[in-house]
């Protein structure tokens, strides 16, 4: 049921950006998409950011710049595709992350779905997408338990744009008291290779005792 719930949610986004004002089919210029294919035009020149040009976005953000210049189409459309993208892949995610009833799975991919809407036609004109997708795939692997994936995922995020670093601590402490809980569950069962001596010298003096004391069979 999550996976139609997830699917939704994706189809009424990709609706919503084609309704919205400056969206997937608006030939109208928005936000700051436009500085955006500027940068990628000094980059394809063979132009380096921060050295040759100023640029105030973080480090991840002029690769995404760069590859969006390089797809088919005028460079503001297809930036939009790619934020569109990014935007229902982002909603699969939260939904795969989210616990609880399903009626509040259906109604945050609602919300979700109706966001370009809701926020105007600068929606799809800055690259705030593609950090959100990033940062909600690393909450999802750390839900998963697979933090190192997390961490990853996180510190892309952050290369991208700064905000998720919040997460930083959050995860942090959900590692550390994961690991804590492992060991200690580790110490209290012990290893029966170790903890029984079960030699040929002590087979005369109580087997059974050994065995039922530390679960050596």
């Amino acid at each position: 049921m999550k996976k139609l719930v997830a699917l939704g949610g994706a189809g009424l986004f990709f609706l919503s950006c084609a309704l919205v004002r400056g969206g997937l089919f608006d030939s109208a210029r928005y936000g700051d998409a436009e500085l955006y294919g500027h940068y990628a035009h000094r980059m394809a020149s063979g132009d380096w950011p921060y050295r040759d040009f100023f640029d105030e976005y973080p480090p991840l953000a002029q690769p995404l710049f760069y590859v969006v210049r390089l797809l088919p189409g005028p460079f503001i459309s297809s930036f939009r595709w790619t934020m569109a993208v990014f935007g229902a892949a982002a909603i699969v995610l939260m939904v795969a992350a989210m616990r609880g009833p399903l009626y509040r799975v259906v109604v945050a991919a609602a919300v979700a779905g109706l966001s370009p809407l809701l926020v105007g036609p600068v929606f799809l004109n800055t690259y705030d997408l593609f950090p959100a997708m990033l940062t909600i795939a690393a909450v999802l692997a750390l839900l998963q338990r697979r933090d190192r994936t997390a961490y990853v995922l996180l510190a892309l995020a952050v290369a991208a744009k700064v905000y998720p670093i919040v997460i930083l601590p959050i995860a942090l402490v959900e590692t550390l008291e994961r690991g804590g809980a492992q060991r200690s569950a580790d110490r209290s069962h012990g290893s029966p290779a170790s903890s029984c001596s079960c030699t040929s010298r002590s087979r005369s003096s109580a087997p059974a005792a050994c065995a039922s004391a530390t679960g050596c069979r």
